[in-house]
């Protein structure tokens, strides 16, 4: 059996909609911090006053073997997710992720990972993108991935402007799909 949760074309579109674009704040509802790892259950990014780029995960495992995949939702949307708006369209008790020197969006790298198990003859394959990379013209790259090998629930998603994250993140991953 193999399976594929890839980004949808929908999602890859919306991802295209942010080359060009700087990005200053990201919202979450929460945010747990270890050291210069961060996660959350979703991160939306600002774009303009009524405009946010939403990004969450859903995580599965196969009937077998139990492997973990993930499956990364890119989608632009009026509020951001999760995150409680008053009748005056403030937002209510969000966690903010500052970039600070923030630069347009030049490229989007797309990562996807195997997870790959064949034992008494079953074979069970899952295909998915597993971390967003961007890069920012003259500024240090930020970096979105499923929360594989932890720390955190399985359904956060990482984020981190820190090389050395961003290197564990995307770890035993492929690029698959290059924006630019």
């Amino acid at each position: 059996m193999s399976r594929d949760l890839f980004l949808t074309d929908e999602s890859v579109a919306a991802l295209r909609r942010l080359l060009g674009r700087v990005i200053h704040t990201i919202y979450t509802p929460n945010l747990d911090a270890a050291g210069a790892h961060l996660a959350a259950w979703t991160l939306s990014m600002l774009l303009d006053k009524d405009s946010f780029m939403n990004f969450s995960c859903e995580w599965f495992e196969t009937p077998h073997f139990l492997n973990d995949s993930w499956q990364i939702t890119v989608a632009e949307a009026r509020s951001p997710l999760k995150i409680t708006v008053n009748e005056s369209g403030a937002l209510i008790a969000p966690c903010t992720i500052s970039m600070y020197k923030a630069k347009p969006i030049s490229k989007i790298e797309i990562f996807a990972f195997t997870n790959a198990a064949d034992n008494e003859g079953i074979e069970e394959t899952v295909n998915y993108d597993q971390a967003i990379l961007f890069t920012c013209d003259g500024a240090r790259p930020f970096c979105i991935g499923c929360m594989l090998n932890g720390p955190g629930i399985a359904t956060y998603l990482r984020f981190s402007e820190y090389p050395e994250v961003i290197q564990e993140i995307v770890d035993g991953s492929t690029v698959r799909l290059v924006l630019e």
